[in-house]
């Protein structure tokens, strides 16, 4: 069978290996080093043109803009392709979903205790901050409450496409 590496034959060879199941032999004419670099080649990963300016852009943003944590993790600013970004404003869609989650957590207060806990720690964190003025987005967000085995378990989900 002719492969990118040269002649292969394979089948079960009974007589010399009766215990093995199949046995590999190769014909060829070229040396070692020809397989060797055929090899290598076939195994290098294809390279991407990142002939793109938004892609060049975007990796230089990165270059200038990470930082590493005490903890060694890594933080990148989002980029975004204009520095004056202007969103509407969504205040009263986010305050309505805020009154809803409320409600939910009136109802269950373990739900609200993990909710209470985990805003504390993102505000910790300083992946959100209190809204100051007016014009600003707000990215509303809500709970998913699974039950597990050792215990119930939140997961917050942020809604940072909804529309204003």
């Amino acid at each position: 069978m002719p492969t990118v590496f040269g002649l292969v034959v394979s089948g079960v060879v009974h007589e010399l290996a009766p215990t093995a199941s199949c046995s590999l032999f190769s014909l060829t004419k070229s040396s070692i080093e020809v397989h060797l670099k055929a090899f290598w080649e076939l195994e290098e990963p294809t390279t991407i043109d990142q002939s793109h300016p938004d892609d060049v852009q975007c990796e230089q943003y990165i270059v200038q803009t990470h930082r590493r944590t005490v903890k060694g993790r890594y933080v990148v600013r989002l980029p975004f392709k204009s520095e004056s970004l202007e969103l509407d404003d969504n205040k009263s869609i986010a305050l309505r979903r805020f009154f809803s989650l409320e409600s939910k957590c009136r109802r269950n207060p373990i739900l609200a205790e993990k909710y209470k806990a985990f805003m504390e720690e993102y505000l910790a964190l300083g992946h959100m901050s209190a809204v100051l003025t007016h014009s600003t987005y707000i990215i509303p967000h809500h709970g998913v409450w699974q039950e597990q085995p050792k215990g119930p378990k939140l997961r917050v989900v942020f809604d940072a496409s909804c529309r204003s």
